[in-house]
Parts: structure tokens; sequence; C-alpha cells
């Protein structure tokens, strides 16, 4: 069985971050055939992003949030097809 590996992109505010976020969103099909998850956990439209989950770890809520993160990361660690998940938001920049 292949490593897996969890990609955190940090990208600072005004460095081109939603950029990058849309294009993994819109391509989010073909990087799944790929056996690359940007999920859809954490996204909240019309952002690409996941800033749910550094906002929701900042929050009165962080224990749900925290719980879904585990759920998320038990989906990815037993799902064969995924190798790669990448999560993305600028506030992940933003200090505890």
């Amino acid at each position: 069985m292949k490593e897996k590996e969890l990609y955190l992109h940090i990208g600072m505010h005004k460095t081109g971050t939603s950029a990058i976020q849309k294009f993994l969103w819109t391509h989010g099909k073909v990087l799944k055939n790929l056996g690359v998850l940007y999920p859809e956990k954490f996204v909240s439209p019309p952002d690409f992003a996941h800033h749910r989950l550094p906002f929701g770890l900042r929050s009165s809520w962080r224990e749900k949030v925290l719980k879904d993160f585990g759920e998320l990361l038990k989906f990815y660690s037993f799902h064969k097809k995924f190798y790669k998940m990448i999560l993305s938001s600028e506030e992940f920049s933003v200090s505890f």
C-alpha cells in the first residue's frame, strides 16, 4: 500500500491562494481519478477553500470541528483510492 500524504496549503492573504483553491476545486474529479482528494468538507461556497476548519478551531464550536476533522482523516486513511489529500486556507497562516 502506498504511503499517504497530507498537504496543508497555508498561503498568505493576497498571494494568489484563491486561484490555486479554485483550480483544485474545479478539477476535483480529475484529481480524485489521480488519487488526490481535495475534500468538500470545510468548504463554504462561494469560496473554494477550507476556511471552516481554521475558523472552527478558533471558535466556540472547536470540539465539533475536531470531531469532523477526525472523521475526514479516518475516511482518508481507510480509503484505498486516495493517496494524497490537500487542505487549503489562508486562515491557517493566522495565529491561533
